[in-house]
């Protein structure tokens, strides 16, 4: 008998619960809507097939609200909407698949855009880890692997002894692949 494999659905609007010690509802909320304009750039529908590769691995239904057309026009940038959705869909990620909060952002030229802790009734600034976040907006499974080995290397490039994680969003199929240092 074969196993299969259960999806589970991932709604980018918790973002903006304010469960998470190190982003606030108004960030997630902006988060989450960059999200769903990459989506929708990409001619997605909510209820889309997100397939999670590397060392997590899985098939998740990923829910948004639909951009609305003040929305769209807010992130007509598509490289701030590219890395800001991707960071909505990874901070997502992160707190679901693999049991981490975002507790803070890091600062300019660590090499890492987020302080992940422990989602649990503690303190989650206990046993940090860092967080890299890349987007690409439509590209090959080669894109995705050479960001994911060049998210690594820059963040091996600075707190070597802490433990990371890279997650490089493609919006295109969609797909998103998590890497730890």
């Amino acid at each position: 008998m074969s196993k299969r494999r259960r999806q589970q659905f991932l709604d980018l609007r918790d973002l903006g619960d304010g469960t998470m010690v190190g982003l606030s509802p108004e960030v997630g909320g902006s988060l989450a809507q960059a999200g769903a304009v990459c989506m929708e750039s990409q001619q997605h529908e909510p209820g889309v097939a997100l397939v999670v590769t590397g060392s997590t691995t899985g098939t998740h239904r990923l829910q948004w609200e639909p951009p609305n057309v003040q929305a769209r026009l807010t992130w007509r940038n598509d490289i701030d909407a590219t890395e800001s959705g991707a960071a909505g869909v990874a901070l997502l990620l992160a707190r679901r698949l693999l049991g981490y909060v975002t507790t803070r952002r890091s600062r300019h030229g660590t090499g890492f855009d987020y302080w992940l802790g422990r989602d649990f009734d503690g303190d989650p600034m206990q046993d940090e880890v860092r967080l890299e976040v890349s987007g690409i907006r439509r590209g090959s499974s080669a894109n995705v692997d050479r960001r994911v080995r060049e998210k690594l290397n820059q963040m091996n490039r600075g707190k070597a002894a802490v433990p990371g994680y890279a997650i490089v969003v493609e919006f295109g199929r969609p797909t998103a692949k998590i890497a730890t240092t």
